[in-house]
């Protein structure tokens, strides 16, 4: 019943625009300064993201023995190169066709890089050898098994 008496009443003297202006949602303040508060919110605070994948990143060992086939007598040589890991030490496992391993240690020098160098044996036995590599550094993604093969 108030409600028909108050609306009544802002109709006689007001007219429609008055009972129009009520409903409508109050304007913005002006230039953002609220009386009761401080302002509009601060921008949005950016958050770090992850990358695609939480797994460290590996560093890389490159190996390579040339030549990749060697008589009797000849020199083979294995060219190591680790760049983000220099001084590590780095252990060469040389095997044979048949025989055991052997293994040789050097450290990579300043820029990374380390060279093994061998003679191969007038007994060595014929067929594929290997070479496995180790760094020893954090990190460290192990080369695969380098093959070399001695022909008569």
């Amino acid at each position: 019943m108030r409600v028909l008496v108050l609306l009544a009443f802002l109709l006689a003297f007001g007219g429609p625009s008055l009972v129009r202006a009520a409903n409508a949602p109050p304007p913005p303040p002006d230039g953002g300064n609220c009386p009761w508060c401080s302002g509009p919110p601060p921008p949005p605070t950016p958050v770090p993201t992850a990358s695609g994948s939480l797994a460290p990143l590996a560093i890389a060992v490159e190996a390579e023995v040339r030549p990749s086939k060697v008589h009797r007598g000849q020199t083979l040589r294995l060219f190591v190169e680790a760049t983000q890991s220099p001084k590590a030490n780095v252990v060469a496992q040389l095997q044979f066709h048949s025989g055991k391993r052997h293994s040789y240690h050097k450290k990579l020098s300043s820029a990374g890089k380390s060279t093994f160098k061998w003679t191969i044996a007038p007994t060595a036995p014929l067929g594929q050898g290997t070479i496995r590599v180790k760094v020893s550094s954090p990190g460290i993604q192990q080369p695969p098994v380098v093959n070399f093969t001695v022909l008569k």
